[in-house]
């Protein structure tokens, strides 16, 4: 789905500018400063696995490179 990460990436630009209301801010705030990384498990193998452990959850890309992940077992 590329056509969501390309959609996401001015989004995300447009959205910090909007929310900062067009300048930088001084600090991040508490909530953009967890540890991050990038991912090791491609969203393909994530799917297979996810498939196998938990059978019939439902998988799905959301904007700004976010998945939802719903399962009733």
């Amino acid at each position: 789905m590329r056509i969501l990460s390309l959609v996401s990436v001015p989004l995300n630009a447009i959205t910090g500018w909007l929310k900062n209301k067009g300048r930088r801010a001084e600090r991040c705030p508490v909530s953009m400063t967890a540890v991050t990384r990038q991912p090791d498990v491609p969203y393909t193998e994530f799917v297979r696995e996810v498939r196998r452990v938990l059978p019939g959850a439902r998988l799905r890309r959301r904007l700004f490179w976010r998945y939802t992940l719903v399962w009733s077992g």
